[in-house]
């Protein structure tokens, strides 16, 4: 089993290097293109319910700021193509075979509760776009899948939940 909620207001501040940044760079292929330092991320911190899950960071390549403003936008559609977004590193010693091979993960994405509104729950659609393996842990990449079909960046002022279940 595979959980874990990462709330918008546990993300900590953009630093350099920020686990596991670097590796998502170095999976891409993209850690060359930057001039250092590279590898910066605002990482989440376990408010008690990972399980199974190591680490968690929005990377976001060579920026060191995670507020929207202007070009923001540009910029987020630039991280998704790179590969950037919501990296997790899974815990491979607690999952049946030591692997990711027979698991089934889901990621769901809410707009946090801002008062009585209507439009906090937001569709999006969230596709694991990348993995490697690395010292005991998998990294997993979570990009957003676009209304038109196309690999955006996370909403950053979203809380996400992973959810995975594995068999032998």
């Amino acid at each position: 089993m595979i959980s874990g909620r990462f709330e918008s207001d546990q993300l900590g501040p953009v630093v350099s290097p920020t686990a596991p940044c670097p590796e998502v760079e170095a999976l891409y292929g993209i850690e060359g293109y930057f001039a250092p330092p590279s590898g910066y991320g605002a990482p989440y911190s376990n408010g008690g319910s990972w399980l199974g899950i190591k680490s968690a960071a929005l990377c976001l390549g060579i920026t060191s700021d995670l507020r929207p403003g202007y070009g923001w936008s540009e910029l987020a559609t630039m991280f998704a193509t790179w590969g950037l977004g919501l990296a997790v590193v899974i815990d491979l010693d607690r999952l049946p075979g030591g692997s990711l091979d027979n698991c089934a993960m889901v990621v769901v994405g809410e707009k946090p509760e801002t008062g009585r509104s209507i439009g906090n729950r937001v569709p999006s659609r969230y596709v694991v776009s990348g993995q490697v393996v690395s010292e005991g842990g998998a990294l997993v990449t979570i990009s957003r899948v676009t209304e038109q079909g196309t690999v955006g960046y996370p909403e950053i002022d979203f809380n996400y939940v992973i959810q995975g279940i594995c068999t032998k």
